[in-house]
């Protein structure tokens, strides 16, 4: 990943180890245990196997403010990866505008964000250290492209998807966050399809770290 610093991550803030520390208002749904490792469980160790070929220092986190938290260094970090990570089972992938729409119904009457804005929501609370969002799924997506054709993608950065595609996405997450639509940057905002199987999980990561 570039260590370029993006627009969204000027100015100064709190430190972002300060900032990845649990809060009490951090959602504890994902932290309660399981039987056996999750579908995101398996892919954090994916991707600590593929890091491990690489000399360069990093840190990962599962439960730390999203699914899986990717930093550059294990002892001073500078830049987090927040990824969001979705098990797909239907035979489609899947459609963008179901991931920016609002969520269900709450008791006072307002709506749960979209998977695309509680994701966006990092960027805005680690403001002033560069943040990279991933959407991470075993199922690819339908997106338009910036000639309004469709298509089906394995990756996908939102900064490249079609004019019309991008003003949706901004106004929803803008709307489901309370912020400017024009506020909303999509840069370093990825959507991708990860290999790992929904089955065998342990013997493909195994065969990636032989290789």
């Amino acid at each position: 990943m570039s260590r370029t610093t993006s627009r969204y991550a000027q100015g100064t803030s709190d430190s972002l180890e300060l900032l990845l520390r649990d809060r009490p208002s951090d959602e504890k749904g994902g932290s309660s245990a399981t039987l056996g490792f999750s579908f995101q469980q398996w892919w954090a160790t994916l991707a600590i196997v593929e890091r491990l070929a690489s000399t360069e220092d990093f840190a990962i986190g599962l439960e730390v403010k999203e699914d899986v938290a990717i930093l550059d260094s294990s002892e001073a970090p500078t830049r987090v990866e927040f990824c969001q990570i979705k098990k797909n089972e239907r035979a489609t992938g899947w459609a963008v505008k179901d991931l920016h729409k609002k969520g269900s119904k709450r008791a006072d009457g307002t709506h749960e964000p979209s998977a695309l804005a509680k994701l966006y929501r990092r960027r805005i609370e680690f403001k002033g250290h560069p943040t990279y969002l991933r959407f991470v799924s075993n199922a690819g997506f339908k997106t338009t492209n910036e000639d309004a054709g469709q298509s089906h993608s394995w990756s996908t950065k939102l900064a490249s998807l079609g004019e019309d595609q991008q003003k949706a996405v901004k106004a929803d997450i803008g709307k489901q966050l309370s912020i400017k639509a024009d506020d909303v940057a999509l840069d370093d905002f990825s959507l991708e399809q990860t290999f790992l199987p929904l089955g065998d999980q342990d013997a493909f990561i195994g065969g990636r770290f032989q290789g």
